[in-house]
């Protein structure tokens, strides 16, 4: 090998190295979910109803050379998620976008109508702070809320056993 292949290696290996450790750390936890939120005051507590994007099939038809055709495809729609998360600031967290909680009262005012915000769920043994790599990804006016898994999933339906099966 030449001097000059040599010398390419080199000042390549070393480049390579120096860009690689200009990634950041890893976050923590994963990333939100964006979902629709209003705000309401209930029984002396605020509770947000939250909405999320559901794929639905929708069915139509059309005429082509004189025939009906039906035909299917997927369309995203807003769906109610069926479950009131009353806001604690304890355990479930409202906090703008810098990772500051965000007062009762500005949250009312702010969700009077559906408005788009970021929603970290978070699992056992995780920091209810979300990580502020994600926090950076965001607008300065999203609403950021926090909560653990079973705060923010609707309840389950009961299991129904089927019916006893009968001697014949």
């Amino acid at each position: 090998m030449s001097r000059s292949s040599l010398g390419f290696i080199a000042v390549f290996s070393l480049t390579v190295i120096a860009v690689a450790q200009d990634f950041p750390p890893v976050p923590n936890g994963s990333g939100p979910s964006t979902q629709l939120a209003r705000a309401v005051e209930k029984d002396g507590a605020i509770v947000v109803r939250f909405s999320e994007l559901r794929s639905q099939t929708v069915s139509y038809q059309i005429v082509k050379d004189g025939v009906t055709i039906d035909q299917q495809r997927a369309v995203w729609k807003w769906a109610d998620i069926p479950i009131d998360v009353k806001v604690d600031g304890k355990v479930v967290r409202v906090l703008g976008a810098d990772g500051k909680p965000i007062d009762p009262k500005t949250l009312l005012k702010r969700l009077a109508k559906p408005s788009p915000v970021a929603v970290f769920t978070i699992y056992e043994g995780q920091d209810i702070q979300p990580d502020p790599f994600y926090l950076k990804m965001l607008g300065k006016d999203v609403l950021v809320f926090a909560a653990p898994y079973d705060k923010l999933a609707p309840p389950r339906a009961p299991r129904v056993s089927p019916p006893p099966r009968k001697k014949q």
